[in-house]
């Protein structure tokens, strides 16, 4: 085993960022607060962003306050944790010592001179009032905000925690929904038989794991970063599957002895494959043609993105950092394998035999922000992945 190994996960990047058109109903916004049994005051949104043909992620808010101690947790200018009493989250002069980080930012409303207004709020409940009133059905928008990972009835879900909400002014950008994760590889997560399923099936299904904080499941303290399974793919054609090759064999294949840390750029694939060739309508189809219901041109589109439900996050790319002015790659022989520790294990005492089992479908860190410097080094990245 190498020297200097960590035992003990930390958290890493965890952001999504989307620019697409949301879809918003007249029950999208709740009217009310709502109070759970605990006496836990909230109000919670979700609603759809459509992000290219075909494919849409929802996002999601939810934000509130207990009575039995009405505060919010932020940070200070100082990045200290400090506690907000909820009567004072509005005052200016406490918000004045507040992080930027700490608040919600929505940009929907915009002034004499027609440049849009931020509002920040502290709380997401306050944003979610706010957005009820000024964010409408079909909006272009930009949505950027927190990845996170839970265990819920027997799965792990991915939800996609909003924390910036703005009106996207620019009618020519194509949409999009990216992901910047930490992963956490090690010598299991590629297979044997790479190479053959890159050359057979022209992608590689990688199964890696994401670093996730857990404070409790169900009643019981952990207090913990632990590991969750998440996969992603990498995908080939004939003329780049050369350079897929030497990306596998660059960044993706490890030692057994250790986990290695890689922060990547993914895109958001949650949608329908669109068919190719004639459409040969149904019986059913041809009916609703004749009765009236339906038109042909709707029901040969009905047909067309009416095939098989691809939910995928695929590599774009590794993220860089940089380090003395110069980039580098996010990317590190970080942990021993025992740092590995899956909440099943903790909950139940015993080892988890398979994170990924075959049904599995998968499905606030500081991200970096250099990520767009040009240099010869990024070039050199840029063209082995593109």
């Amino acid at each position: 085993m190498q020297n200097n190994l960590e035992t003990e996960l930390r958290s890493g990047v965890s952001r999504f960022s989307a620019y697409g058109k949301v879809s918003i109903s007249a029950d999208t916004f709740p009217t009310d607060a709502v109070k759970a049994a605990s006496g836990y005051t909230y109000k919670r949104v979700s609603f759809p962003v459509s992000v290219g043909d075909n494919n849409t992620i929802y996002v999601q808010m939810m934000g509130g306050y207990s009575p039995k101690k009405p505060v919010i947790y932020a940070r200070n200018t100082d990045n200290d944790p400090i506690e907000v009493n909820w009567d004072l989250r509005t005052n200016e002069n406490i918000l004045e010592n507040i992080a930027d980080r700490s608040f919600v930012k929505v940009r929907l409303e915009k002034d004499a001179d027609g440049k849009l207004i931020e509002k920040k709020f502290l709380s997401e409940f306050d944003a979610i009032t706010y957005m009820a009133d000024h964010l409408k059905d079909g909006q272009q928008v930009y949505i950027g905000g927190d990845v996170e990972y839970r265990h819920y009835n027997g799965q792990i879900q991915r939800s996609f925690n909003m924390t910036t909400v703005a009106l996207d002014e620019n009618e020519d950008r194509k949409p999009s929904a990216q992901l910047s994760q930490t992963y956490l590889i090690d010598n299991t997560s590629v297979d044997s038989d790479w190479e053959d399923q890159l050359e057979e099936k022209k992608q590689l299904v990688v199964n890696a794991y994401v670093p996730q904080y857990v404070g409790k499941h169900e009643g019981k303290q952990i207090k913990k970063t632990l590991a969750f399974p998440q996969q992603f793919v990498l995908k080939a054609t004939d003329e780049n599957m050369d350079k897929r090759k030497a990306i596998v064999k660059r960044f993706l294949l490890t030692d057994e002895d250790v986990v290695r840390e890689l922060s990547l750029l993914c895109d958001l694939v949650d949608g329908y494959e669109e068919s190719t060739g004639n459409v040969e309508l149904s019986d059913d189809l041809k009916e609703l043609i004749k009765l009236g219901f339906m038109t042909e041109e709707a029901a040969e589109k009905q047909m067309t993105i009416g095939g098989n439900r691809v939910r995928e996050t695929v590599l774009v790319r590794p993220m860089l950092r940089r380090n003395n002015g110069q980039p580098e790659l996010m990317m590190e022989d970080k942990y021993a394998p025992e740092a590995l520790v899956f909440l099943q294990a903790i909950m139940d005492d015993e080892e988890v035999d398979d994170p990924f089992p075959p049904e599995d479908e998968t499905a606030k860190s500081t991200e970096s922000k250099d990520e767009n410097v040009t240099t010869s080094f990024e070039d050199d990245i840029n063209a082995m992945f593109s």
